[in-house]
């Protein structure tokens, strides 16, 4: 499967609990306290620091992984979880997870990024009916070990004259994909019970939970216990299931003192777009400038996956840029740096927001602000202090 080997994180998974989980639903699960907490104590909704998640390389650890929950972590066993398989089929199944694992496996490095990432940019447009107020971090890459779909289904054998689609159940929810995908090796649709070659945290859906590499991590359901096979479509797709592409800047990183010489400053991210589509190219323009530089982007992924030599980009690429600041700056001048990323058929992100709602799909420009602190003019030295949000 690799041209290179792959070099997993090192990751030091927390095994201490969180003193603000005691009195919750959730109180025997060990979690990183760095997490950023946005919905309160309980359901746990968390990303990690921006900066921290990118300035970690091309896998994300465990320990920085964003978590999405409705509610409670359902304290499951290995030894008595089961995933039934039933519906459209001649031969049902009742696999255990000694079974499932028993299935040939592969690994592949997938990104998941939540619908509700760069929430709080759409709030200051008008209020969101939902809660959480996701930064650019509502996104990580793992290296997914598990069965494919297309293997299990097809050790039922399917009822191809009518069956339609599948739907995966979890604890509490479900999701749905077409038959012509579930059934395509080549789409990499899993039950993965590893990640990044560890076994599932509760919080990312310990013992199995359902991989569908291209689609919001929403769409990936956790805890996963059944696959129906149907004749109808039960949970269909949003518009916000597919992820558009997207770019964010993680350095300068917000509240960080950032000291410049030549009034070069190096700017750093992450790109992704969602259905397999690569990403062609980012750029940066300085202020209100039209004159985009375009940045370096790695490609990890195409050194490590089939995938890409299949026609899909699972993963997000990891980019940089040197941004050259005007010449006219003085202390308290404000300057932003703005990013847009292009997929591979030449779609951009847009310059503006477009508010939903929920606070689903923001994908517009991303905008870090620069404030000027203090310049030496002697040494040509411009400190200057770095904010993610707009000023008032």
């Amino acid at each position: 499967m690799e041209d290179e080997e792959l070099i997993l994180p090192l990751d030091d998974i927390e095994k201490d609990i969180d003193p603000r989980d005691i009195e919750t639903p959730d109180h025997w699960i060990p979690r990183n306290p760095d997490l950023i907490r946005l919905t309160g104590n309980h359901p746990f909704n968390s990303e990690p620091p921006l900066k921290a998640l990118v300035a970690n390389g091309f896998l994300t650890p465990l320990s920085l992984h964003f978590v999405r929950n409705r509610g409670p972590c359902p304290r499951l066993q290995w030894e008595t979880h089961r995933v039934q398989v039933s519906g459209l089929v001649r031969r049902s199944l009742t696999l255990s997870m000694a079974q499932l694992a028993a299935i040939s496996s592969i690994s592949v490095p997938v990104t998941l990024m939540s619908s509700a990432n760069r929430r709080r940019e759409l709030g200051p447009l008008q209020p969101v009916t939902e809660t959480g107020k996701w930064s650019a971090a509502g996104i990580a890459t793992s290296l997914w070990t598990g069965a494919r779909v297309s293997e299990i289904l097809e050790a039922c054998d399917v009822d191809l004259d009518r069956a339609r689609y599948v739907r995966f159940r979890g604890v509490g929810y479900s999701s749905s994909v077409s038959i012509d995908l579930a059934r395509d090796p080549l789409t990499d649709i899993l039950i993965a019970y590893k990640q990044n070659d560890l076994p599932l945290l509760p919080d990312h859906g310990f013992p199995a939970r359902v991989i569908i590499p291209g689609r919001s991590s929403e769409r990936m359901v956790k805890w996963v216990t059944n696959i129906d096979v149907l004749d109808h479509d039960p949970t269909p797709e949003s518009d916000f299931c597919v992820p558009q592409i997207n770019a964010a800047i993680s350095s300068p990183g917000p509240g960080e003192d950032v000291t410049t010489v030549d009034r070069s400053l190096l700017i750093q991210g992450y790109a992704f777009c969602g259905g397999g589509r690569k990403v062609a190219s980012v750029s940066i323009a300085v202020g209100s400038s039209d004159a985009w530089k375009q940045a370096d982007i790695e490609y990890p992924e195409e050194n490590i996956s089939l995938a890409p030599r299949n026609g899909h980009h699972w993963c997000w690429a990891l980019w940089s840029c040197p941004a050259d600041l005007p010449t006219d700056l003085e202390p308290g001048s404000l300057v932003s740096i703005r990013c847009r990323a292009v997929d591979q058929e030449g779609c951009s992100q847009p310059e503006t927001m477009t508010w939903n709602a929920q606070g689903l799909g923001n994908n517009s420009h991303y905008r870090i602000y620069l404030t000027v602190v203090n310049i030496s003019s002697d040494a040509g030295i411009l400190e200057l202090q770095c904010s993610h949000d707009s000023p008032q």
